[in-house]
């Protein structure tokens, strides 16, 4: 049996299953407001396994961003390091976010994994970029060469 927590802000109405001492997942609702619809700001979860299921959902999507960042990075031809040096720290920023947002809702081997697909990011993402400096050097050399009377 699910358990809600409905809060109504314009009039000051609480309706309050006795959670209040509890630690909840706080949703905030992505989706385009229609007439019809209740208006709701956040949503609170307490069921263990719904939190599991949206935060594994949440994390898989964030992760699938940062992949397709990843990938654009590595596969254009336009890429310098600088650029490469920005998508590894938004992999950063978003490794922290994660865990951050995460730690109390799910279990720590959980939490460890996460952490574990986002270092494996960050070391392709490193290897592109020492692979860049390597190329930028030898090209700059290789010109200094033949630059020469």
């Amino acid at each position: 049996m699910a358990n809600y927590v409905m809060k109504q802000e314009k009039k000051k109405k609480k309706i309050i299953d006795g959670k209040d001492n509890l630690q909840g997942y706080v949703m905030k609702p992505h989706f385009k407001k229609h007439q019809n619809i209740i208006e709701l700001k956040e949503i609170i979860i307490y069921n263990d396994d719904l939190k599991k299921n949206v935060c594994q959902k949440r994390f898989n999507l964030l992760f699938r961003r940062m992949t397709k960042i990843v990938l654009d990075v590595i596969k254009s031809d336009d890429t310098t390091s600088g650029d490469a040096l920005i998508a590894l720290n938004e992999i950063d920023r978003m490794k922290k976010k994660v865990i951050d947002e995460f730690k109390h809702n799910l279990s720590k081997e959980e939490i460890r994994n996460m952490y574990r697909k986002f270092t494996l990011l960050q070391k392709q993402l490193q290897e592109h970029i020492v692979k860049l400096n390597y190329l930028h050097n030898f090209l700059e050399t290789n010109n200094e060469k033949t630059k020469g009377r």
